[in-house]
This record gives C-alpha cells, sequence and structure tokens, in this order.
C-alpha cells in the first residue's frame, strides 16, 4: 500500500498529465496491481528526475519567453478591464 501512497504523490507532481486523466487514474488506482503500480511509479519518478536534472534549463527557457511575450509592453500603459493597475 505504501507504493500506492508514493504514487498518488508523484501523480500530483506531475506536470505530463492534466488535472483529468490524474483524476482518471485515481479512481483506477485501487483495481492496479503491483506491476502497474511499479511501471506508473518508475515513469512519474523519472519524469521527476528529469525536472530536477534540468530544472536550471527549464527555469531558464521560462524566463526567456516570458521576456520575449512581454517584449512590446511599455511600463506606463494602461491596461483596461485586464485586471493589472495602471
Amino acid at each position: 500500500m505504501n507504493k500506492k501512497i508514493a504514487l498518488v504523490d508523484l501523480l500530483q507532481a506531475s506536470i505530463l498529465f492534466t488535472a483529468e486523466q490524474k483524476l482518471l487514474i485515481l479512481d483506477q488506482l485501487p483495481m492496479f496491481n503491483e506491476k502497474q503500480v511499479d511501471a506508473l511509479g518508475s515513469f512519474l519518478a523519472m519524469e521527476q528526475q528529469f525536472i530536477e536534472t534540468h530544472n536550471d534549463e527549464i527555469v531558464a527557457n521560462m524566463k526567456k519567453m516570458y521576456a520575449e511575450l512581454h517584449v512590446q509592453e511599455s511600463p506606463d500603459a494602461v491596461y483596461v478591464g485586464s485586471g493589472k493597475p495602471n
């Protein structure tokens, strides 16, 4: 049972599955056999390891994309109806 609890934690942290997919897996989890739990656990553990190993690259690319999205913004711009302060 401890493997299933660990699997739930890994599944919650996953970025590859949508919320709907996660719920479907959680609904079916009690019926998983040990081989299925091990396989999904290994996959999710590899996902977490990849994220941890490449964290600096991921963050750098996210910052770069964010900067490129906001190139045209002016600091004095007024955003009407966008929820941003003017």
